[in-house]
């Protein structure tokens, strides 16, 4: 492989959010509409845009779901932590002179206000929120974006997720797509790598 380019999802793959996301989710909905949900009632929302998500739940007033989860989520901001060796692994892809990228379904101010804080945010050159797209992720249209953006061929960029939303958008884009086993909790979703620890991918790189 010849990769210049290494792209990241971020809850499940760099940050650990589920618990903030998920209890802020909860009480959104739960605030607007009154129904109870489960955790495992709300996991699908992880990898698609928050507002598909909450027209999914059928709140009345989208737009203020959003917002009120948005906003919940802020108070839970202390529960979000990096996963072990994401920082480590960062520092060595640029040590090693790749360009680091992301490409999310969460809006630019969910981006600053759950990704923005950590001191990782300098080490990636392009991020692609879902502002940046028509169709998000399981669509290709997010990888296609960020290859037009980095002027880069799709055999010069591997993607890195935890979701099937994220390994169905790379093979979409034909681009390499690596689950993160960390954040994903299982190996069965179709990808080309499979990551038990951040540390895997370098020697997926170098193999």
């Amino acid at each position: 492989m010849t990769i210049k380019h290494v792209i990241f999802d971020i809850d499940g793959t760099l940050t650990d959010t589920e618990y903030a996301i998920l209890t802020a989710l909860k009480e959104a909905v739960e605030d607007q509409t009154g129904k109870k949900y489960s955790y495992e009632d709300l996991r699908f929302s992880f990898g698609i845009p928050g507002e598909e998500t909450i027209k999914i739940l059928k709140c009345p007033d989208v737009k203020k779901a959003l917002r009120l989860w948005e906003l919940n989520v802020i108070k839970y901001r202390d529960k979000i932590t990096l996963f072990d060796g994401i920082e480590e692994l960062l520092k060595n892809l640029k040590l090693l002179g790749y360009k680091l990228g992301v490409v999310t379904s969460k809006n630019r101010f969910e981006m600053e206000t759950q990704f923005a804080p950590y001191s990782i945010k300098d080490y990636f050159d392009i991020s692609v929120c879902a502002q940046d797209t028509k169709l998000h992720k399981p669509d290709k249209e997010p990888l296609i974006f960020y290859l037009n953006k980095a002027g880069i061929k799709n055999t010069e960029a591997i993607y890195i997720g935890d979701t099937i939303y994220d390994m169905n958008c790379a093979r979409g884009a034909k681009v390499y797509g690596a689950l993160a086993v960390w954040g994903s909790k299982t190996k069965n979703i179709p990808a080309d790598f499979y990551l038990d620890r951040p540390a895997d991918l370098l020697n997926i790189l170098y193999k």
